[in-house]
């Protein structure tokens, strides 16, 4: 069966693992979101990204928010990166977390 991975668990995870700042490029999270399915492809994993960037910052404004006109996402000032493992980490297959931080390594070497 398929597992479909929100958008938002990129988003969370990017946070995690491709920057120590407050804030990400879209450029950055797409690159990402491109990798991400490409390993899962690659390695026969079923599992895809399912809805849509826009819809994750609405869902989880809560978490972080997106400015169209610098194209970065921001996380809010009052989450921290143990907050994001809870929710977009460790509610994740294990499989699956591991695939998240197994291609930002790759991203950044």
């Amino acid at each position: 069966m398929t597992r479909c991975i929100g958008f938002e668990y990129l988003i969370g995870n990017a946070f995690i693992y491709l920057t120590t700042e407050r804030f990400i490029s879209l450029k950055v999270i797409n690159n990402y979101s491109y990798n991400i399915q490409q390993y899962w492809n690659s390695n026969n994993s079923d599992a895809i990204l399912y809805g849509t960037l826009e819809q994750a910052f609405y869902d989880y404004s809560d978490y972080f928010s997106f400015d169209r006109n610098s194209g970065l996402v921001t996380l809010n000032s009052d989450i921290t990166t143990e907050m994001l493992a809870e929710i977009f980490v460790w509610r994740l297959p294990e499989d699956i977390a591991k695939d998240f931080e197994t291609v930002s390594y790759k991203i950044l070497s």
